[in-house]
């Protein structure tokens, strides 16, 4: 592999997330730290109301599709 390779590499990349993260919660003051707490939480909430409506949105027009086409080969 070569260098620009390794440094293109998704592992790379999530590795150096980590320590940068590491090395910036170190220095961060505690008011921004409560604020991405704040936003990972309404991310998550919304997430969480959003990904069964999404699958939903997706599954239910397949399956009336099905309709259409049983019987036929």
């Amino acid at each position: 592999m070569t260098f620009k390779s390794v440094l293109n590499s998704l592992l790379f990349k999530i590795i150096l997330a980590i320590v940068l993260g590491i090395i910036v919660s170190q220095f961060a003051p505690e008011w921004l730290g409560r604020t991405f707490a704040t936003f990972n939480g309404l991310f998550s909430n919304f997430l969480g109301f959003f990904i069964p409506v999404l699958i939903f949105s997706l599954v239910a027009p397949a399956i009336a599709g099905l309709g259409r086409g049983a019987g036929k080969w």
